[in-house]
């Protein structure tokens, strides 16, 4: 009876061929349509999900209105992330990371210009998951001039090599900013390849203190150069439930 079922619907659709196409060219546009969408909200909800503590950590925005301008944006001042620690028991910690303009990077004979480097306190690691392959996840931000590198980096400048304890040269003579700019820095860890599912990526994680344009305008409310996150903040007895 299936075969009869079959024979039956290849004569219909010999017989009308047009319709035949069109309903059949429908199909496959609806389903193809379908998939797509699909893999693409699939894409947009995994992102940041390979955090363990990604369901509690929360990134700071500000909205903005100035003439016939206004929006959302995620730039926060330099000393708004200890100030939040230090004026509310509700928060415990904070971290901030800073992009960095595009620097060329010297490594012997090697050298790239780089985009892609950020800068991060020193607490990086308790809040996100990146993999730290080479180096100790406690102190590798902890000293100026310290930098991170992925892995796939780690490999372009230094081939098969350990990488922690290198010399790399991050900037050039023309790097100047509000203070003394130290462009030597030592490789203290290696991370795995950053997921393409990361709202943020980078080359080069850079610690904080080895940029003194940030500790420059630490007195500014109005220098909107960093990005602040904040885990999930305690109950307190202060605190009253919004409703």
């Amino acid at each position: 009876m299936f075969k009869n079922y079959i024979k039956v619907t290849l004569r219909n659709l010999l017989k009308h061929k047009g319709y035949s196409f069109i309903n059949i060219l429908g199909l496959t546009i609806g389903l193809t349509s379908c998939f797509l969408i699909l893999l693409y909200v699939l894409d947009e909800l995994s992102f940041d999900r390979f955090h363990e503590k990604a369901d509690s950590i929360y990134r700071l925005n500000w909205d903005f209105k100035y003439s016939n301008n206004e929006g959302i944006g995620p730039g926060t001042p330099p000393p708004l992330a200890a100030a939040l620690v230090d004026e509310l028991p509700e928060i415990t910690a904070s971290i901030r990371l800073y992009q960095v303009s595009d620097m060329i990077v010297r490594y012997e004979d090697k050298f790239f210009n780089e985009p892609n480097i950020i800068a991060a306190d020193s607490n990086l690691f308790d809040f996100f998951s990146f993999n730290l392959i080479e180096g100790n996840r406690e102190t590798a931000l902890d000293e100026p001039n310290s930098v991170i590198l992925t892995k796939e980096t780690a490999r372009k400048y230094f081939g098969d090599d350990p990488a922690v304890g290198k010399i790399v040269t991050i900037g050039d003579d023309n790097t100047k900013f509000w203070g003394t700019y130290n462009k030597i820095f030592k490789v203290s860890g290696v991370v795995e390849n950053i997921p393409k599912n990361s709202h943020f990526r980078f080359d080069f994680l850079t610690s904080m203190p080895s940029h003194p344009q940030v500790a420059y305008f630490d007195w500014s409310w109005i220098w909107m150069q960093v990005a602040t996150w904040l885990p999930a903040a305690k109950r307190h007895s202060r605190c009253v439930p919004y409703s």
